[in-house]
């Protein structure tokens, strides 16, 4: 049985600076605008990606600034409600959840620790292995689905590192195969849960995951029957080799 800490969420409103600081990290560089993080970010900022390629970045990050301070400032209100919302609507669930999680990866909870969970309007939701916080956009009707997204990812590393071995920080990251066997186990670690009934459909990890095959089979129904037969450490170190293929590892870091 691991030792692990039972994260209680607090629930925060990102200043303009700190949201134009979040995005502006994906944002940076020309290079960085024709991947799915980009575009999905500019979709909800409304901005064309033409005016930002001929910017440099201290007028690209002016400029984001201020289309963030435009959303903010015609939404204080919502994101006050919405934060008093997000807060409830996770402590009513939030001791079914860590039971749920406290099964999956053999745990138990010696102490609460602080989780922020900061509301902006990036779409992307990122999270913060290291600092044990994570991204929510305002406009998400419920906070479960990325709660528990985001603290699986958190369970799922200290578990990795305590039973396989210790990874370094940039391999929980983007762009590593650790950090995609992370982001296609979320579909495992759901459907095989009863954390299922918390989303509304099946598919609960990146589109493109539910496209790749293996040997003529949907890779995440390989996963998941492994799961079932086989358990979490193994499914851990099988689950790897599989991902790590030739013919998948490319498709994984798409």
């Amino acid at each position: 049985m691991m030792m692990a800490n039972k994260y209680k969420l607090k629930f925060h409103i990102m200043s303009v600076e700190e949201n134009a600081k979040n995005i502006f990290q994906f944002l940076h560089t020309n290079s960085d605008l024709d991947n799915w993080f980009s575009t999905t970010i500019l979709d909800e900022l409304g901005i064309d990606k033409s005016k930002l390629q001929y910017l440099n970045n201290s007028d690209r990050y002016k400029f984001i600034l201020s289309k963030i301070e435009n959303k903010l400032n015609q939404n204080q209100q919502y994101l006050s409600e919405k934060a008093k919302a997000f807060e409830e609507e996770w402590n009513s669930v939030s001791a079914e959840i860590f039971n749920i999680y406290s099964k999956i990866f053999n745990l138990q909870f010696n102490e609460d620790k602080h989780c922020q969970v900061n509301i902006g309007v990036n779409p992307i939701c990122p999270r913060y292995i290291q600092e044990k916080s994570f991204d929510i956009n305002y406009k998400q009707k419920s906070c479960i689905p990325i709660a528990i997204h985001e603290l699986l990812h958190f369970y799922w590393f200290d578990y990795w590192n305590e039973h396989l071995y210790k990874l370094k920080d940039f391999e929980m990251e983007n762009p590593t195969l650790t950090w995609a066997f992370s982001e296609i186990a979320i579909d495992t670690l759901v459907n095989c849960s009863p954390l299922l009934k918390y989303f509304s459909n099946t598919e609960v990890a990146y589109d493109y995951f539910y496209e790749i095959k293996y040997k003529d089979k949907p890779l995440v129904n390989v996963l998941r029957d492994l799961y079932y037969k086989n358990g979490l450490k193994t499914y851990m170190t099988e689950g790897f080799k599989i991902i790590s293929s030739e013919d998948i590892k490319n498709k994984m870091l798409n």
